[in-house]
């Protein structure tokens, strides 16, 4: 138990710090990006408003390409950009001129290429930036990227221009800044996982000392009061012996077997609680301990008007410690003649689909909607106005839960329709 809540305390503590790193690296390479698409953004309304360039022109170049007109030498830039009257806007520095690549492609009213101009870019020509243009005008698109080239889409005089901006370097280094963020936080993650593996268990030590000292208790208190209760049992056989038997001594008898009951089952609890591998798994027949657990209590049922039904495969066996599993049996077996319903049918099945699966299924009465697991909490009982009624403390299930999970088998407790209760082993 004190491993499992050291590994939970560290499952716990790591997944907490994930989370934060996830959340906090997740926004700030958000925001980067973000910050790199609404500068290219306002980069591109700048062009678009100036009809490919920095500032209003009245002049047609740059915009048509060299290789269309031929004879003629199309307006280009100035050959001194510092002659500009740039205005930067939001985003932007008087070096933005220097700085930006990027081209743009001219269309007519009817879908015709006009004009291409890739002065101020060298890594695209005049066809590759035909081929890119008409993509995104068949796309039908306003905006977006073309790999690492965002581009916008305006309506001119003319017809319509796609102006693309070359945002490579940005984009790269918002990925090498996302990688290098992941290795640095899969870094830190590694550095708290040693920090928190070795301070976990002096966290936990309080609760380690405290249950510790609670199972070392439940086993002596257990062992103490055997004696007591051995002694009342034997004098109250002697009182029987001398004034003969009475609601009195029959009183001590039924309270000192419940007692008893209670006594060996918290024992057992911090028994099998213990972190220590248990001793005597073997090989048994799990079919025989299933029918032989039934057996002593066909009896009493059919006293209370209730029967057994049994359906058990044959030749099924488990490596487990065979007393445990007859135990766990017998306190299911217990729990289902104790709260079936009147005239009640307790069906009891082995199957073996591979791994052996028991299955206890009983009509009960009062029934209630919910997590039917908390049946197997200790000295819950959900049959409160009829507690009185019935021996037993509520701990049994809680037995059952810990021997099969001894076992590494997993226990559940289910009612298909609110009438019926079926408890389920899987080995």
């Amino acid at each position: 138990m004190i491993k499992k809540l050291r590994s939970k305390f560290i499952v716990i503590a790591m997944c907490s710090v994930a989370a934060v790193l996830l959340v906090l690296l997740g926004a700030i390479n958000i925001l980067n990006y973000n910050r790199i698409v609404s500068d290219a953004d306002a980069l591109l309304d700048t062009l678009a408003e100036n009809g490919g360039w920095f500032v209003p022109r009245d002049i047609p170049g740059p915009g048509f390409d060299r290789e269309e007109r031929e004879g003629e030498t199309p307006a280009a830039p100035p050959d001194d950009l510092k002659d500009l009257d740039f205005k930067p806007g939001p985003g932007m520095t008087v070096e933005t001129p220097y700085e930006s690549r990027f081209f743009s492609v001219s269309f007519d009213r009817d879908g015709g290429i006009g004009a291409v101009s890739v002065d101020r870019i060298a890594a695209v020509d005049s066809d590759e930036a035909r081929a890119m243009a008409e993509e995104v005008m068949a796309s039908g698109s306003t905006r977006g990227f073309d790999g690492d080239y965002r581009y916008v889409r305006t309506e001119t005089d003319g017809g319509s221009m796609v102006i693309f901006l070359d945002c490579r370097n940005n984009l790269t280094n918002s990925r090498s800044f996302l990688w290098a963020s992941i290795g640095v936080s899969l870094i830190g993650l590694a550095a708290v996982f040693v920090l928190v593996f070795f301070i976990s268990k002096r966290a936990i030590r309080p609760v380690a000392e405290s249950y510790e000292k609670q199972k070392v208790f439940i086993t002596d208190a257990g062992h103490e009061l055997k004696t007591p209760l051995t002694i009342i049992d034997a004098n109250a056989e002697v009182l029987e012996l001398e004034n003969g038997e009475n609601e009195w001594t029959a009183a001590i008898h039924h309270q000192v077997r419940r007692l008893t009951e209670l006594t060996e089952n918290l024992v057992t609890l911090s028994r099998m609680e213990e972190e220590t591998p248990r001793q005597g798994m073997t090989d048994f027949s799990l079919s025989d301990a299933v029918t032989e657990s039934v057996e002593p209590f066909l009896i009493p049922a059919e006293t209370q008007g209730k029967r057994f039904e049994c359906d058990v495969a044959p030749n099924v066996t488990l490596c487990g410690e065979e007393r445990s599993i007859r135990r766990m049996i017998g306190l299911l077996c217990d729990n289902a003649v104790k709260y079936a319903s009147d005239g009640g049918v307790i069906k009891v099945s082995l199957k073996n689909p591979g791994k052996p699966v028991i299955t206890f299924s009983n009509p009960a009465d009062g029934l209630e909607k919910g997590n039917y697991d908390r049946l197997f909490e200790r000295f819950y009982r959900a049959d409160s106005s009829r507690s009185s009624e019935k021996s037993g403390c509520g701990i049994g299930l809680s037995v059952v839960k810990a021997i099969a999970e001894s076992h590494r088998a997993k226990v559940s407790a289910a009612s298909p329709d609110g009438k019926i209760i079926v408890f389920t082993i899987t080995f």
